[in-house]
């Protein structure tokens, strides 16, 4: 900007304008360009810890998804599963704190899925499976409990 006059009023009309953001803004100055230097705080906690938890595996020095996404995970591979096969049941074999989510709210999802396809699911939790960790199987629905 050739004017300083004009300098001036943009940074007062910024600064007057970031008053009324929640997030402490500072602002550095005008560069030669035009550019505004301006650092903000950032206050919220990243997408990634929005979908991850610390890893029990490595006592939290890693990430893992959450049980939560996990879950989603299930539900989709349970759908491609059941469009690409001929199996009118299946055991879904996951850590038990996936599984605790499966049957808990999420067991909407897998009724509707069952209910799509016209097939059974069978939750099994096994503390031997990785958090992570999906093994689906075709099972024998005439050994089901109904």
């Amino acid at each position: 900007m050739s004017v300083p006059e004009h300098k001036t009023e943009v940074m007062n009309v910024l600064e007057e304008a970031l008053k009324k953001d929640r997030v402490k803004t500072t602002v550095v100055d005008m560069t030669k360009l035009g550019l505004i230097e301006m650092t903000r705080k950032n206050i919220r906690e990243g997408f990634e810890s929005l979908v991850t938890q610390p890893c029990p595996y490595c006592e939290g020095r890693g990430k893992i998804l959450s049980s939560e996404s996990v879950a989603r995970n299930v539900e989709k591979k349970i759908r491609k599963y059941f469009a690409q096969t001929i199996a009118s049941a299946i055991e879904v074999e996951v850590h038990p704190s996936v599984a605790e989510v499966l049957l808990g709210k999420n067991d909407g999802n897998l009724f509707r899925i069952e209910n799509a396809f016209n097939k059974r699911i069978v939750i099994k939790a096994s503390e031997d499976v990785k958090h992570e960790d999906i093994f689906i199987k075709e099972i024998d629905p005439d050994n089901l409990l109904t």
